[in-house]
């Protein structure tokens, strides 16, 4: 492999978790996000894939097409041969495919990749709502033509499908002590047949192990966990569109109006944390990367759209920071009001 490319995960713990110890990143999530149903090029089988741009989007797109259309044997044409003879992987194929309900009405940003050229790793989250569930899946895929390498043959498509509801995304922990104990034994990434094992905790009280493979540093695994995602939603508080944080409804009842917070003195921090804290949440965020739930939204009393009061709580002198902030509008794109 001449140089490894990687997408950012939406979840900075599934970042940590997949990490190989010989494989580097570089760079940050480009422009260049789509949603599905604009994806052009979507391949259909693993040999297709190539050192062009959007590789990551072309498979995300290919995967999609297959799932929509409940074709178990085209999809397997993208998986990649090292998690096809995963020990675990055709009963996780037949739960994947068993608990995929309905057929694809929307998905949020699918992430670009950063450039052309040399062998690829890439990896990102994304949302996948059908006319009966809401879904959040995470691929990994690696792509590259240069080479003899058998075992780089075998890596060659998706070696990774993470599949699971919103809730149980929600608060998702991971004990991944075996990682690290396997990381620090097996300095060069692992052989054919190695492995260990993940175990997912869930907010219900599920926990799940997962069988790890291991081929020259790449993990290969598949991961289904299935709920309901009534009563959670997705909100684009960051700069790019294909990521999005999971959030919980805590409450529905009317908090504050419009014309309440123009009246509001700013400035007076104690006074605005006092009103604020009277409220009941409209949503309770997942935690950020550093484990701290520093932002909430709340009901406008005159809004019927998906206008909330934005409020932060994070660490600075003049906090709480509110706006108004459309749910349906990324960070940037978003017009403060």
């Amino acid at each position: 492999m001449r140089r490894i490319i990687k997408v950012v995960s939406v979840l900075m713990i599934f970042t940590m978790i997949i990490t190989s110890c010989d494989m580097f990143k570089k760079g940050s999530l480009p422009q260049g996000a789509e949603l599905y149903q604009d994806i052009k090029l979507a391949y259909s089988d693993k040999s297709e894939m190539s050192l062009d741009v959007n590789v990551f989007k072309r498979t995300a797109a290919g995967f999609l097409n297959y799932l929509d259309a409940g074709d178990k044997e085209g999809l397997k044409k993208l998986l990649s041969d090292a998690l096809l003879a995963r020990e675990d992987t055709a009963a996780d194929l037949d739960e994947m495919w068993s608990n995929f309900k309905g057929h694809i009405v929307k998905t949020s940003h699918i992430a670009a990749d950063i450039t052309a050229g040399g062998g690829g790793r890439y990896e990102n989250g994304f949302i996948v709502t059908t006319d009966v569930e809401t879904y959040y899946f995470h691929l990994m895929v690696i792509s590259w033509t240069n080479g003899n390498d058998s075992n780089e043959k075998k890596l060659i498509g998706i070696n990774q499908i993470r599949m699971m509801t919103l809730d149980k995304l929600y608060g998702l922990d991971i004990d991944d002590h075996e990682f690290w104990d396997f990381t620090h034994s097996h300095p060069n990434g692992g052989a054919e047949g190695d492995g260990y094992s993940l175990t997912y905790k869930f907010q219900d009280g599920e926990e799940k192990p997962v069988k790890v493979s291991k081929l020259m540093g790449v993990d290969c695994y598949m991961i289904t966990s299935i709920g309901n995602s009534s009563g959670y939603i997705t909100v684009n508080t960051n700069q790019v569109s294909s990521k999005a944080y999971v959030w919980k409804l805590t409450g529905t009842k009317d908090s504050i109006s419009s014309a309440e917070l123009k009246s509001m003195d700013f400035s007076d921090v104690a006074s605005v944390e006092k009103v604020f804290s009277a409220l009941e949440p409209y949503a309770v965020p997942d935690v950020n990367s550093t484990g701290v739930r520093d932002y909430r939204f709340y009901n406008l009393s005159d809004r019927s759209d998906n206008a909330k009061a934005y409020v932060y709580y994070g660490g600075y002198p003049d906090v709480p920071r509110v706006r108004v902030y459309d749910l349906n509008e990324i960070y940037v794109n978003q017009t403060w009001e």
